[in-house]
């Protein structure tokens, strides 16, 4: 017999509910997920390694960067998780492309 797998939380799921809601803004989809284990594991994972103010920046970012050409597109929770670091370096590369602009690199 298979043992059901509970899910653990290790951040208050207040806040998670919180990050789920700043989604509307990403995807209309976004009431679906609040009983998602899949999306709230990720986001409870990327508030213990980055902190809640950092995932909050960084959803409240999505909507703008999801428009971006050659920025990952994040659509839920679990993309977000997974394209952090591509975000990251991707979000890096275009504002140096954008402070060197018709300047040259020195």
């Amino acid at each position: 017999m298979k043992m059901k797998k509970e899910y653990q939380s290790k951040t208050d799921p207040l806040l998670i509910r919180d990050l789920i809601t700043e989604f509307q803004h990403v995807s209309p989809a976004y009431t679906r997920w609040y009983g998602n284990k899949t999306y709230r594991s990720a986001l409870d994972n990327l508030v213990v390694l980055y902190g809640f103010e950092e995932v909050m920046n960084r959803i409240k970012l999505l909507p703008k960067l999801n428009s971006i050409p050659f920025i990952p597109t994040v659509k839920n929770p679990f993309d977000f998780e997974a394209k952090w670091i591509m975000l990251e370096t991707a979000l890096e590369r275009h504002q140096n492309t954008q402070t060197t602009k018709g300047r040259g690199v020195a």
